[in-house]
């Protein structure tokens, strides 16, 4: 195979389901053990998956910019890391998110997150949002993404991802490469899912974790 059309099939092959939720339960456990900022470390979480996700043969690109997730039926059931008028400024939250691209596909590993992110933002500002919808990761094409307006408006399960060029320019000036120990701890607990992951803030296996499956289409 021409090197190419090898390229070109590293990023048109769909990443196996068993992967993804292997990754995903080992960022998990590694983050709530060791994260020094749990809750607000998606770039750092990307890196470290993307790192993994080459060592199994999968080639996928970085990318910043702004999300939304609707994540109940309340008028209030929404988290975002947006910048737009119409969604009212969320103090204590990100105003960008960091993902990963595979081909047509986008992968987000950091949404299992999404009821703790829920909770902190309500201890802020006395908000009580409902956390129906809380995936373990997204992995889907990106003509599945809806538009701001329909995560505000309609039912939850609802996203948005929209890349924003002067975050990444901002962004990726001071992210870092994957640390290499990082990189082999996630391995070893990728391919021993039964593992304990001991660290400063604790056991990697006392998290909240998503009440719902990955968003997988």
């Amino acid at each position: 195979m021409g090197q190419s059309k090898l390229k070109k099939s590293l990023h048109s092959t769909p990443i196996p389901s068993t992967l993804l939720s292997g990754i995903s339960v080992s960022l998990r456990k590694l983050t709530r053990a060791a994260s020094e900022h749990y809750g607000a470390d998606c770039a750092s979480q990307a890196i470290l998956a993307q790192a993994v996700l080459k060592q199994h043969g999968f080639e996928t690109k970085l990318v910043a910019g702004y999300a939304a997730w609707r994540v109940g039926e309340g008028d209030s059931d929404v988290i975002s890391h947006i910048m737009n008028a119409s969604i009212p400024e969320q103090q204590g939250a990100m105003v960008f998110h960091v993902w990963l691209e595979h081909g047509d596909r986008f992968l987000d590993f950091t949404t299992y997150q999404l009821k703790e992110k829920a909770a902190q933002l309500d201890a802020l500002d006395g908000g009580s949002t409902q956390v129906d919808w809380c995936p373990e990761y997204i992995y889907t094409d990106k003509k599945d993404v809806s538009p701001v307006s329909d995560v505000l408006q309609l039912h939850a399960g609802m996203y948005h991802y929209e890349r924003n060029a002067q975050v990444e320019s901002v962004v990726f000036s001071q992210a870092h490469e994957a640390d290499k120990s990082e990189v082999a701890a996630l391995m070893v607990i990728v391919a021993n899912p039964g593992i304990d992951v001991m660290g400063p803030s604790g056991s990697g296996e006392d998290f909240r974790a998503g009440n719902g499956k990955p968003t997988f289409k």
